[in-house]
């Protein structure tokens, strides 16, 4: 019996569908949990007093904010397109900013700054955000997902300067702290290396 079981290769499903149930499981409970969030950030939370806002001025930016950061998505899948996995470890990271960001945002409830100018993401606030969210603050989610492509990519400067561009435009937008845009680095960093890990450990790969 032990023969015939040790015999029977693993189904070569691969990565990808359990990737992709992955982060839509993710993202329908981070919905869920936006607003809750919302409702105990407005109510409890509180405004950091932020230095940079002293220094960088406030206007909408929410087209550039747009195109860095799903021009560099776009970019990372043209690079290594052929990478049969790619599509697998985007969606496995994001999946892991998903549930580190509802941790993060769960500890440290941060309110909206006072001048905040509400990003017109349409894809994001298609698909993701559950009307106007304007307190889902630390981490970015933008800024650590194109770290995450910076670490991915194996540390590709102009990947780090977009992630840097981006991270001054939020600010500029007043949608995110610094610390919001810092925050993301280590976090990016832990989301890639579990995507990693994930993706290599998998045992129905093909």
């Amino acid at each position: 019996m032990k023969r015939l079981f040790k015999n029977i290769e693993p189904i070569k499903i691969g990565v990808t569908p359990p990737s992709a149930i992955l982060l839509i499981s993710c993202v329908i409970i981070f919905v869920q949990f936006l607003k809750f969030n919302e409702f105990r950030s407005i109510n409890f939370g509180f405004e950091f007093a932020d230095p940079f806002y002293l220094i960088v001025p406030s206007f909408d930016v929410s087209l550039p904010i747009f195109i860095v950061t799903y021009g560099s998505l776009l970019l990372y899948l043209i690079i290594y397109r052929s990478d049969k996995e790619i599509y697998a470890k985007i969606m496995v990271t994001y999946s892991f900013l998903i549930l580190f960001r509802m941790t993060s945002l769960y500890i440290l409830p941060l309110s909206a700054p006072h001048d905040l100018i509400f990003l017109e993401d349409p894809i994001l606030n298609t698909f993701i955000y559950p009307g106007k969210i304007v307190t889902d603050l630390f981490f970015s989610g933008h800024c650590a997902l194109l770290f995450a492509l910076y670490f991915s990519s194996g540390g590709k400067w102009y990947f780090l300067m977009l992630a840097l561009l981006l991270g001054i435009l939020l600010m500029v937008q007043r949608c995110h702290y610094s610390i919001d845009i810092l925050g993301a680095v280590p976090f990016a960093y832990f989301a890639w290396r579990l995507s990693d890990h994930y993706i290599e450990k998998w045992p129905f790969r093909r």
